[in-house]
């Protein structure tokens, strides 16, 4: 597992909350992924920091969120969302996307 993260430069969010479940399409794949509030709130820290290690992670969860989320929780959000390449090892070049 990477060391430290940023979002994908090529990502374009949209979010919507609809009776408590997180929407977030993803512009230039054409992707909807409904979430949880942990996997909302891991992406979110990115959308305003360049590269965040997972302790840093751990900590912006805890002050700015409130939640208490282990490294192994977070872990797997992060392996999830590098899955999709929302996310990236902060060391990799974005993968470019092609236009739907």
């Amino acid at each position: 597992m990477a060391e430290a993260w940023v979002l994908n430069p090529s990502v374009v969010m949209h979010w919507r909350l609809i009776d408590g479940e997180w929407l977030v399409y993803e512009a230039l794949s054409g992707a909807t992924h409904m979430i949880d509030h942990l996997s909302a709130a891991v992406l979110t820290c990115f959308e305003s920091r360049a590269t965040l290690s997972m302790h840093e992670l751990l900590a912006l969860l805890a002050t700015d969120l409130a939640l208490e989320v282990t490294a192994a929780q977070a872990g797997t959000v992060l392996q999830q969302w590098c899955a999709l390449d929302m996310l990236l090892p902060a060391t990799r070049p974005a993968p470019m996307h092609a236009a739907a």
